[in-house]
């Protein structure tokens, strides 16, 4: 992971107090061994899509105090049920050089919890049965393991809850390049294990943002700024310079045709006249 990139681990939210029962470590292994895939590796294989990553290792062993496990579950941005997948197929490709299009839940204590859009009256963060979120519209691809928490059931219920009332997480606030399902996904893991989610989820979002940013930095630059305004001089000046232009070839025009009938005056009149050396000989005089 790109360390320069990471964002710091974020304030955790205050949780309500309340006194917790004790409750037993969750151990048990919530998802086959070949589903497992290291949050610390960037480059692993995904035994379902065969979409080379590199080797998926054993799962971790649990810290002693850890209480339950984190997982990210992946998801390419095509129905599940969708005949032809294109999404999926432009991420299998993607994925070879480090990014793709991807949505993600976060995994803990049996639930998947994810963010989205949606209206007012409907909250953004969702719970979920793991690994089949939103079929419509989302294709499982992967999970990824990042780490164990120490909160207990409750305390993680409370954290999302924390969560689900903050301006950031309402539906209104979703953002696709700036505050999408993977910003929360990483912030949510973040607060349960201290560690983000690898940058290869989130990294095509990011890669556009850059690229618009820059391309807001680059139009508001003064240097920008300072050739738009010689432009728009230029062009004004190019307007004002034809306007002049036209104006006097008309003027021109109009001359050219006066000295042609002036012309033809004079022509008519020498065939008139001009024979006769005497005017007072010429029969065309009165």
């Amino acid at each position: 992971m790109d360390s320069s990139s990471s964002p710091s681990t974020p304030p955790p939210f205050e949780l309500s107090p309340r006194k917790l029962a004790p409750e037993e470590p969750t151990w048990k292994d919530p998802l086959a061994r070949d589903e497992y895939f290291d949050a610390n590796n960037d480059t692993q294989k995904d035994s379902h899509n065969n979409v080379t990553l590199s080797p998926a290792s054993e799962p971790p062993s649990p810290p002693q105090r850890a209480r339950a496990q984190v997982v990210l579950n992946v998801y390419d941005l095509n129905p599940r049920d969708a005949k032809e997948k294109h999404v999926t197929n432009v991420n299998d490709w993607s994925l070879q050089v480090g990014f793709g299009a991807f949505h993600s839940g976060v995994q803990v204590y049996g639930v998947e919890w994810s963010f989205g859009s949606s209206c007012d009256d409907v909250e953004a963060i969702q719970p979920c049965n793991p690994r089949k979120c939103c079929p419509l519209q989302y294709t499982y691809r992967q999970t990824v393991i990042i780490g164990w928490t120490d909160l207990t059931k409750i305390q993680v219920e409370d954290l999302i809850e924390a969560m689900t009332e903050s301006d950031r997480y309402q539906g209104t606030a979703y953002n696709l390049l700036k505050n999408n399902c993977n910003d929360f996904s990483d912030d949510l893991c973040r607060r349960l294990t201290g560690k983000g989610i690898p940058n290869w989820v989130n990294r095509g979002a990011k890669a556009l943002r850059s690229v618009i940013d820059g391309a807001g930095n680059f139009v508001n630059h003064p240097i920008t700024k300072s050739f738009a305004s010689a432009f728009v001089f230029a062009k004004q000046g190019i307007s004002d310079g034809v306007t002049v232009g036209v104006s006097a070839m008309q003027k021109t025009y109009e001359a050219s045709q006066s000295g042609l009938k002036d012309l033809c005056t004079g022509v008519e009149k020498y065939v008139a006249f001009g024979f006769y050396e005497d005017p007072s000989n010429n029969p065309h005089t009165s």
